[in-house]
């Protein structure tokens, strides 16, 4: 079962990572559009995280162990993650060949990355927004475990978070050992937690969660994080961990409780929910070329800044719109049926 509302959940992140993406690109070409308010917006790829835990916990927490059944886990995340991103990451590796000053930041590009979602200290991806896939791959191969054996899943788990809550306190040097201890990886252990929480609390005919106390604690962890945030240093990574799984935990207790059913059903809203992997994968490649047009329009031209970050962001999000509806959702239909068959 999927929910209407995280569907939901998910065009608002992914149109909170575009509007961060454009607030950067109009402070670097053109002028800084509407005094940098949706700066903040990068708090979408957070949400993403925790998000990802839940599901791939939902979708799998009855699932029956074994091989056969790890295998299929296995073909099912790689047509999910793989297939939409690779044209794109190929397309922006092509154009760095060809243009290899059309990057400003002076950046190193890594074949291994950009083809395989391997991190490498040697360079980055093509497609800048890789590495928050080469997290969620990590987490992928960790929860493979749990159909290998439900203990061990549970011990690596608890161990990883541990000692990715330390990390900062040891002073973990080491690129790789940066990578796997993150704080980033420790927002889908909270996504998993908040799932077998909710499965644990409505199963067996158990009684609704009603979305108060959820709403209330997403109130007080966002509190928090105003306060806090700057003080915490990287343990906001943490509080925005929790902020965002009291607001799945919210958001789907709204649902089947009856609350918003009309904003849950709206069909606009599913859809951006639906494309929201491609409109996060082709956005930034889209606002780099938008925001080059919008320099001499802004510079030149006197063509107010706020125009031109409000159209560079409808056309990344309609390109990402379109390229879901060519090439992701076409691709994902022909995998269902082709993992099916298999």
């Amino acid at each position: 079962m999927m929910f209407n509302s995280l569907q939901i959940g998910r065009a608002v992140a992914a149109l909170l990572v575009v509007l961060h993406h454009a607030t950067l690109g109009s402070r670097k070409f053109y002028g800084e559009a509407f005094g940098g308010f949706w700066g903040f917006g990068n708090i979408g790829v957070d949400f993403f995280f925790v998000l990802s835990g839940f599901i791939i916990y939902w979708a799998h927490k009855n699932d029956v162990g074994g091989r056969a059944q790890a295998t299929l886990y296995s073909k099912k995340r790689f047509f999910r993650l793989y297939p939409a991103f690779i044209p794109i990451s190929i397309a922006m590796l092509a154009l760095y060949m060809i243009l290899p000053n059309l990057s400003q930041g002076g950046r190193e590009i890594s074949l291994a990355s950009s083809l395989f979602l391997i991190p490498t200290m040697y360079g980055s991806p093509a497609l800048s927004v890789s590495w928050t896939l080469m997290h969620e791959f990590l987490f992928y191969v960790v929860f493979s475990l749990f159909f290998i054996s439900r203990k061990a899943f549970w011990i690596v788990l608890a161990v990883w978070s541990g000692l990715i809550l330390v990390a900062p306190l040891s002073g973990v040097d080491g690129f790789y050992a940066k990578f796997i201890l993150n704080m980033h990886n420790l927002q889908f252990s909270v996504g998993v937690l908040c799932a077998l929480y909710y499965h644990q609390k409505t199963d067996k005919g158990r009684s609704e969660i009603k979305p108060g106390f959820f709403i209330l604690g997403s109130l007080v962890m966002a509190m928090l994080i105003a306060t806090l945030g700057d003080v915490v240093g990287v343990y906001a990574k943490l509080l925005n961990g929790l902020l965002f799984g009291m607001v799945i935990l919210s958001l789907i207790s709204m649902e089947i409780s009856g609350v918003l059913s009309s904003v849950f059903r709206s069909k606009i809203l599913l859809f951006l929910g639906a494309a929201s992997y491609s409109i996060y994968l082709i956005h930034n490649p889209f606002l780099s070329f938008l925001n080059r047009v919008g320099a001499p329009l802004a510079n030149v031209y006197q063509v107010n800044v706020e125009l031109i970050f409000i159209g560079a962001v409808i056309a990344s999000i309609l390109a990402g719109a379109i390229y879901y509806k060519l090439w992701e959702k076409p691709v994902l239909a022909l995998s269902r049926k082709w993992i099916k068959k298999g």
